[in-house]
């Protein structure tokens, strides 16, 4: 094998990246390569770069960053050969990841670089290009793994592997995501502009950041995530936004929630559970939603403070509790009316103060209704079956509703029996 030593500038990036020298794998059995070290500790071995130190030699990347295909051996100068994440991220032109058979720790599986046992999905090539499968044993997705991947199209998450920092940043072809996504950090799909459809269903994270997603038009965050701040901005063709997570911790001086710029809009459900873990203060947040000019309706389930700008196609907001809820209300001029607990004097006169028209749940709803929204028709029977089936939490009131038999139970029963009303097998 042909080599080539050269010296290295001293300010290779990415050595501030972890080294995956942790994996759960069996003791290297090492193959034979020779090298020799330069003066700086580093060394060029058939077109990668490698740091060496005491115990091993650390990859950091290509030495020339056209290169299509490169192949990981086993050891450099009898020094087990490790990885450094992401290595490969300025490799613009990378098609294959090629790892030698009997290196320990890392293997190769359609020229995408994994750990040994395949749980650990680490870096695809660049320049890899169309639709791709996360295999069905692979547990996590590393940090940037599919950074700078430009030719990326489709992702199918097989398994719902927990996706790190960064893991898709940047992949400005990727259109979908399939399957559920598990969040390790909210920064996953940043500069994911083509990105259209979005569904998380797991996160325990301190801010999620959706914006500048030039064609999302639906995200769908599930019961099971937990953030403290949500931001959603400068999407201008989402259409549906269903927030159905905990807001943990909010600080009552700042916004929690914060949809800005989405003037496609036209339904939104905020969060139905707020979290404090000291036990002292109120579980109260803030929201505001401005600039969404499209938004007809508001439903929060939530106590705290909403403040509503610049949507003047908004006609109805529906707060589901005893809140105590504080709305403020500016540049909506067709917002006609507010339901409420008929028991919440603090958003009945917001309502006087602001010329609205309160209305009291008790007076607008019925059996069957789940939803809230006045109407009893499918929406009510799948926002039942997505409480019955993955646990999204109801509001005391959307529970009553949904005993729609009357035994005390919210069960298949009553779904069944609403969607017989519907349908007109049943009065």
């Amino acid at each position: 094998m042909k080599k080539k030593y050269a010296s290295i500038l001293a300010f290779i990036c990415s050595l501030c990246f972890p080294v995956m020298t942790g994996l759960s794998c069996p003791d290297p059995v090492l193959a034979s390569a020779e090298s020799t070290v330069t003066e700086n500790d580093t060394v060029v071995y058939d077109g990668l770069i490698y740091s060496l130190s005491g115990t091993e030699a650390v990859l950091q990347g290509c030495e020339d960053i056209t290169a299509v295909s490169v192949t990981i051996p086993a050891e450099i100068d009898g020094k087990p050969v490790v990885f450094s994440l992401p290595a490969f991220r300025d490799c613009s032109s990378l098609e294959r990841i090629n790892v030698e058979e009997n290196h320990a720790t890392l293997c190769s599986m359609d020229g995408v670089l994994f750990t040994k046992n395949k749980k650990g999905l680490l870096e695809y090539p660049c320049a890899k290009a169309g639709e791709y499968c996360v295999p069905s044993e692979t547990e996590r997705v590393e940090y940037g793994a599919f950074q700078n991947c430009t030719g990326i199209t489709s992702i199918t998450l097989s398994s719902s592997p927990l996706l790190g920092a960064f893991a898709f940043r940047d992949c400005t072809s990727l259109t979908e995501v399939n399957g559920i996504a598990r969040l390790e950090q909210g920064n996953v799909f940043i500069g994911c502009e083509k990105l259209t459809t979005l569904t998380i269903g797991h996160c325990v994270i301190s801010e999620l950041v959706l914006q500048n997603m030039k064609q999302l038009t639906a995200v769908d965050i599930f019961p099971n995530c937990t953030f403290e701040k949500l931001i959603v901005a400068n999407c201008p063709v989402l259409t549906k936004l269903w927030i159905n997570g905990t807001v943990s911790d909010p600080v009552s001086t700042e916004s929690a929630v914060q949809l800005i710029g989405l003037p496609a809009l036209k339904q939104l459900q905020l969060p139905v559970t707020v979290k404090m873990t000291d036990q002292i203060r109120l579980p109260r947040m803030v929201a505001e939603v401005r600039e969404c000019g499209s938004i007809e309706s508001i439903t929060c389930g939530y106590p705290g403070s909403i403040v509503v700008s610049d949507c003047g196609s908004l006609t109805e907001m529906r707060f589901h509790e005893n809140l105590s809820m504080d709305i403020s209300v500016t540049s909506c001029e067709n917002l006609a009316a507010v339901y409420g607990r008929s028991a919440d004097a603090v958003l009945r006169k917001n309502c006087e103060q602001l010329g609205l028209s309160f209305i009291s749940f008790e007076d607008s709803v019925h059996t069957g209704d789940v939803s809230a929204d006045g109407e009893i028709n499918i929406a009510d029977v799948l926002r039942l079956n997505r409480a019955i089936l993955i646990g999204e939490p109801l509001s005391s009131l959307s529970e009553s509703l949904a005993d729609y038999d009357g035994d005390g139970m919210i069960t298949a029963a009553d779904s069944l029996c609403i969607l017989k009303a519907i349908i007109g097998l049943t009065e």
